[in-house]
């Protein structure tokens, strides 16, 4: 393994970002790993498990990936068993697939916010993992379910009070499943590689010959059937046609119970870099700019914190001291205000002019960074006269994430009221919407920094109606 990292190796230092240090432990631990901790990393759980804080776990994994030593996973999960309903390479397939989980009877909202979790496996060119046996149930589903949920002591009694039995089917083979059908019950055949299920649903009538249905398992496949059988004997011969073994789950539930253990599962998601932390990530967006998106992509994201920033008189500088003299001037304020929002888990997504729109997961980490942009520009053309005044807006709420100009932008209302509030403000202040203050951390912070704090209801241009929202400052500035 050491042999075919060597080159990889190289362009991660090549990142000279990364500390000598950092890189030479990260590899000496990946060396260590076998082949299931080599799959599907969570970064949060490999920083606390080896030493790491999150944020260098997070950075070396996308420096890594984009230095092909690890590949992306983006992992859609059911948050109620914590099957991993698609993973691909690319965003591009979120938009596209099933979101339903068919052993719980769920739609899953495909938002980037919560169960779209982003992890890393090894790249093949440096280690081919050969994961799913053809005869254990163990790997089967350490495969096809997410290894961040954790299961409640209930949802385990449940699932195994419900479980028949457990069966794989290898490509172009078949295989008879048997069982004695009661009156009433119905019986489900989960198909755990396809999530398809199939229902055998019992009616009164007693059969005394046996019964025999055959199932043919194919790409072509509907992934939720329904076939009504008499109680008795029941013999199900199954046909694989795929070119991979399926897994199979055979399960004797009752409808309602079902219902309400999925609904009150008590079962939870460990922490794990979600699909709107990535893009919400600045070096992810510096280093991976350009990627074969759909032009037609687009992405939910449920709530995100926008931030737009503008320069105050930035026209009157270059007459002020000259085109020279205010180009590098603002290019440092740009720097500056990226390094600021990275700092505090954010993206620069773009720049317009002299303004800046940058995005961030929490509202808290927006507010952290509008208040540390105005406390830190503080510069000048040399002889200390010349202050650049920042004027900050930023909102709360639902968006798109869409392809544009190569890269990943943000669309809708939310993109509009943040730009608007900005455009309120005066120099040093920022303006923020009522959604950002629902957050209990963010008033108590922006006191703690000695900001006042002016409530309005305000109309916005292009909003239909009027937008409350809080004029924050410092008195003195």
């Amino acid at each position: 393994m050491r042999e075919k990292l060597s080159s990889k190796i190289k362009i991660l230092e090549s990142y000279h970002t990364i500390r000598s240090d950092l890189i030479k432990r990260f590899v000496e631990t990946v060396e260590k790993l076998d082949k299931w901790e080599l799959f599907r990393i969570n970064p949060f759980v490999f920083a606390e498990k080896y030493g790491f804080s999150e944020q260098e776990a997070v950075e070396l994994f996308i420096y890594s990936a984009r230095s092909g030593i690890f590949d992306f996973s983006w992992n859609f999960i059911c948050p109620h068993c914590g099957a991993i309903l698609t993973a691909e390479s690319s965003l591009n397939s979120f938009q596209i697939k099933n979101n339903r989980c068919y052993l719980c009877k769920v739609n899953i909202p495909v938002e980037l916010d919560d169960y779209v979790e982003v992890s890393f496996t090894i790249n093949p060119d440096i280690k081919k993992l050969v994961l799913r046996s053809e005869t254990r149930r163990e790997d089967f589903f350490k495969y096809y379910f997410s290894a961040n949920f954790i299961r409640s002591q209930d949802f385990r009694e449940y699932s195994a009070e419900v479980f028949r039995r457990f069966d794989i089917v290898l490509s172009e083979k078949s295989k008879t499943l048997s069982f004695e059908a009661e009156k009433g019950k119905i019986y489900r055949l989960y198909l755990i590689n396809l999530n398809a299920i199939i229902y055998f649903e019992t009616d009164q009538e007693e059969n005394k010959r046996k019964q025999t249905i055959e199932l043919i398992v194919d790409q072509k496949m509907i992934q939720e059937q329904h076939l009504a059988i008499h109680s008795g004997k029941v013999s199900i011969q199954i046909f694989n046609h795929m070119n991979e073994s399926i897994g199979m789950t055979f399960l004797n539930t009752d409808e309602n119970e079902m219902n309400q253990v999925v609904m009150a599962n008590k079962s939870h998601l460990k922490k794990f870099l979600t699909g709107k932390m990535l893009l919400n990530n600045q070096i992810f967006r510096n280093i991976f700019k350009i990627q074969n998106l759909d032009s037609n992509l687009r992405l939910k994201v449920r709530s995100l914190t926008l931030l737009f920033t503008d320069l105050k008189d930035s026209t009157a500088l270059y007459d002020k001291i000259g085109d020279m003299a205010a180009y590098k001037l603002i290019q440092e304020h740009f720097k500056i205000l990226t390094e600021i929002v990275k700092k505090n888990s954010g993206a620069v997504i773009k720049t317009m002019g002299d303004a800046v729109m940058a995005s961030f997961s929490e509202p808290f980490d927006g507010i952290k960074a509008a208040v540390d942009m105005i406390q830190t520009l503080k510069l000048s053309d040399g002889d200390g006269k010349i202050r650049l005044g920042l004027k900050i807006g930023l909102h709360e709420g639902h968006a798109l994430a869409i392809h544009a100009n190569e890269k990943l932008d943000y669309f809708g209302q939310t993109v509009n009221i943040a730009a608007r509030l900005q455009g309120l403000s005066d120099t040093n202040q920022i303006w923020i919407s009522d959604s950002i203050m629902q957050d209990s951390k963010v008033e108590t912070f922006l006191q703690e920094n000695q900001y006042s704090l002016e409530k309005h209801q305000v109309a916005l241009k292009g909003i239909g109606s009027e937008v409350k929202a809080y004029k924050c400052y410092i008195k003195q500035l």
